[in-house]
């Protein structure tokens, strides 16, 4: 067995999943594409006197959210998911958002246009944040080789 697997062994499955550095960069992408999508929508509001803190703790929100809802909700609806190519997804983002609001006392959403507004923008804005910022998994682990 060489070093690197024994290392990976010894570290344990938490501790090689969890990056405490992605975690902080994903809280604040989530809170800026949050922040964001308060500012262009007008039916979603944000009721707070320290905007700063309460960006992060949404982010926060967000990100618990789409770490135990979305599988859920991905399970449920892989039918559906196959038979419209993807388009679910967007009423996956939608209800997440939607129960951003009901969780946070922070986000006000007005009418349901702009849920799904605010819905369909935070899930955009946060997946170009994770793919300009590098959140992602690489496919190839950088000691791996590719067959020629």
């Amino acid at each position: 067995m060489t070093g690197r697997a024994e290392q990976r062994r010894s570290r344990g499955w938490l501790a090689e999943r969890f990056n405490p550095r992605v975690a902080l960069v994903r809280l604040v992408a989530n809170g800026i594409a949050i922040a964001l999508v308060v500012l262009v929508f007008p039916g979603i509001d944000a009721a707070t006197d320290r905007p700063v803190l309460a960006t992060l703790w949404v982010g926060l929100l967000y990100g618990l959210l789409n770490a135990l809802v979305r599988p859920l909700l991905n399970l449920v609806l892989v039918p559906f998911l196959l038979q419209t190519y993807g388009l679910v997804m967007a009423v996956v983002n939608i209800v997440i958002f939607v129960l951003l609001s009901y969780v946070s006392t922070l986000v006000e959403v007005d009418s349901v246009w702009a849920a799904i507004g605010g819905g369909i923008t935070l899930s955009i804005v946060a997946w170009l944040f994770e793919g300009v910022l590098g959140l992602s998994k690489p496919v190839i682990e950088d000691g791996e080789r590719q067959p020629a």
